[in-house]
Formats: C-alpha cells, structure tokens, sequence
C-alpha cells in the first residue's frame, strides 16, 4: 500500500499543470490600462501632464519624443515538480510626442510569451522607421575588375 501511495505521489508530483487565474499584480507599476490614461487628448495633453499622471516612464527615446511605461501582471500559474512558477504578460504604453510636447499618439502593447514582446525599435514612429535610405542593391555596388 505504501509502494501505492509513493507511485501516485511521484505521477502527480511530476505533472505539469496550468492554473488559470484572474489577471492581477503582484508587485511593481500600477498598470496604465484606458482607466488610467483616458485623460490623454491627441494634440492637446503635455507631457507635463502625461508625467504627472503616471509618473516617470520606464524608458525614454529619441530625444524625449517617446516615452514608455512597462507593466506585468500575472494570468496564471504553473505548477511543476512540487514548485510553481507565475505566468506573467509584460504589457507596454508606448506614447509619442510631436515638436510641442503634446501627445501625437499612444497604444498598448503586450504579450503572455516574452518572445512576441514587441522590440524597441518597434517603439519608434512610423516617420523614423521609414526615414533609414533604402537597402543597396547588387546592381548599385561597383564591380572590381
């Protein structure tokens, strides 16, 4: 009987379950969800207000045109082992400012799976992605003879 209990110990000990939850926070920033920036008027909100609003962003680009705050919460959790581990979804709110410092644009963007999170080049506006000079071709580049 012993050996019994030991045997469906170590088959259940060792499964791999998923437990989904209600998202929430354990710890780190508020997320900036549309409750928390339905404040932001394209066009018309400053960045001072955008700042006192929701605080220091976590990430400043090109010259303080884009800011980004950085968020996870947690969906569920996985259950291993003996151990559990959070699953956890990074989120982002991206926000653009045009050459007077008001809001030109703002999204959120987020991902369960870290390897879909989005790059920080993908932070950039849609003007600088295209403003790099087109690739070269083979036929540009001179020939040695």
């Amino acid at each position: 009987m012993k050996t019994f209990f030991a045997l469906l110990f170590i088959l259940f000990s060792s499964a791999c379950i998923v437990i989904p939850t209600p998202e929430h926070r354990i710890q780190g920033r508020v997320p900036c969800d549309s409750e928390k920036t339905n404040f932001m008027v394209k066009e018309t909100t400053s960045k001072e207000e955008v700042l006192l609003n929701l605080g220091e962003p976590d990430l400043v680009l090109e010259h303080e045109k884009i800011f980004v705050y950085r968020w996870e919460m947690v969906a569920g959790y996985v259950a291993a082992y003996g151990g559990t581990a959070p699953i956890q979804r990074t989120s982002f709110l991206i926000i653009e400012f045009d050459d007077k410092d008001r809001v030109s644009r703002h999204e959120v963007r987020g991902s369960v799976l870290s390897s879909r999170t989005p790059s920080v080049d993908s932070f950039k506006s849609p003007q600088q992605n295209t403003a790099a000079p087109p690739p070269r071709s083979s036929s540009d580049t001179p020939s040695i003879r």
